[in-house]
């Protein structure tokens, strides 16, 4: 999971240094950054995904043109500025510090990476006074980088300098052909198995962000019947193939269909079975409740938001979701329904880490015992820019007895509340 996250000049997210939970929330006006701090969150993560086949042939450019060249600078921000980021990572046996910079302007020409460097978070031996550094690039000069070729953390470190290294595109997308071309990487042993294994661990993780606006969802494309034959292991950003991913995990992992059919029966007692048909090529989903069989085109809006909701949070922990994001979940579903899939995400075993925008109070409401406990980060995004982690002691008098939909209500100073 992210541990920490850095982000300075990248639209309006000031971010320095937040500690992340394992559940965040994030609660404030609109036009306040919280779609904007997603985007800087998933902003690696987006770039290498989509990889380099496309106009640009630079998954770099392809990134920033997504987010409309000069537009993802702060407008406040001081001429030429740097964006810059930094995400501290736990893979488990390792936590490592990934730092991404770049310089931009207002069109393609201007754009280029000015540091890209991955490192472990903390020293790992007392005879070197700095963190094992597996790369950096451009730190020293545009277009050079250097790889180090230790055996192991706390050896002594044997970079090969001089590498060069587009500053056009992320040294992850250039990375394998860099190894087949230097010989001094391809035959060294200890570079094998220590910075190759390393770097496709941390692709790999980043590869398994995914984010979506509840709004987004075109639930009318949701309702036809879909193909079949098409790609079914990634929600697209409308959920149109959402039967086809349910399809998928649903035969990858018999305990998934299990566990929606329980999550199903709690919003809808008396639903007696769900099931994924195969009709004429095209797959069909279909619900049997009190005696009577419905496919997606009758049910109501939120009943298929839910489903869609209950599909993301049951998708099994092995199958690649590093970080899940869903802005406004609440939409479309009635006060006690976001109350339970609010109690889903907190105490969910297959969500390794998630970020819910919201602005409702009835969803917030359940989140107030694991703010308490201090298991829930609450993020507030303020009218003025600012954003603010708030903890339990800050608004301990105010909370006793209440829930925290409660103090959003009543626009609590810390809390927000209505947007004026």
């Amino acid at each position: 999971m992210i541990r920490k996250f850095s982000c300075k000049n990248f639209r309006n997210v000031p971010a320095d240094s937040w500690e992340l939970d394992k559940t965040n929330i994030l609660i404030g006006p609109n036009n306040s950054g919280k779609s904007n701090f997603i985007k800087a969150l998933s902003f690696f993560a987006d770039m290498i995904r989509a990889g380099n086949n496309n106009n640009f042939k630079s998954s770099f450019l392809h990134e920033v043109s997504n987010n409309n060249w000069g537009k993802l600078i702060n407008r406040y921000a001081e001429t030429n500025a740097e964006v810059s980021f930094e995400w501290e990572i736990d893979l488990g046996d390792k936590d490592l510090i990934y730092r991404f910079s770049f310089f931009g302007g207002n069109e393609q020409k201007d754009f280029y990476i000015s540091k890209e460097e991955l490192e472990n978070a903390s020293k790992t031996h007392p005879n070197y006074p700095k963190p094992f550094n597996y790369f950096s690039c451009h730190t020293d000069r545009n277009n050079v980088g250097f790889f180090s070729t230790a055996y192991r953390m706390g050896t002594q470190n044997q970079r090969l300098r001089d590498v060069e290294v587009s500053n056009r595109d992320t040294v992850v997308m250039q990375f394998r052909d860099k190894v087949l071309e230097i010989p001094d990487l391809y035959n060294n042993d200890d570079f094998r198995t220590t910075t190759l294994p390393i770097l496709g661990k941390v692709q790999e993780y980043f590869q398994g962000f995914f984010s979506y606006g509840s709004s987004q969802f075109d639930l009318n494309k949701m309702r036809i019947p879909s193909d079949a034959n098409e790609q079914g292991s990634i929600l697209k950003t409308d959920g149109s193939n959402f039967v086809n991913v349910l399809n998928h995990y649903g035969n990858k992992d018999i305990y998934l269909n299990k566990n929606v059919d329980e999550k199903m029966n709690e919003l809808l007692p008396g639903l007696e079975a769900v099931c994924i048909l195969n009709e004429f090529g095209k797959l069909v989903f279909r619900m049997g409740y009190k005696g009577k069989q419905f496919d997606l085109s009758d049910m109501a809006d939120g009943t298929l938001k839910a489903i869609l909701l209950i599909m993301l949070i049951c998708i099994p922990i092995n199958d690649g979701i590093s970080l899940l994001a869903i802005d406004e979940p609440e939409l479309n579903l009635h006060p006690a329904w976001q109350k339970v899939i609010a109690k889903w995400i907190q105490f969910s075993d297959t969500l390794r880490q998630c970020f819910i925008s919201t602005h409702s109070p009835d969803f917030l409401d359940e989140f107030t015992d694991g703010f308490i406990n201090d298991a829930i980060g609450l993020y507030v995004f303020e009218k003025t820019g600012d954003i603010v982690k708030v903890k339990y002691d800050d608004i301990k008098s105010e909370l006793d007895g209440w829930q925290l939909g409660d103090l959003y209500r009543s626009s609590e100073p810390l809390l927000g509340g209505w947007p004026w």
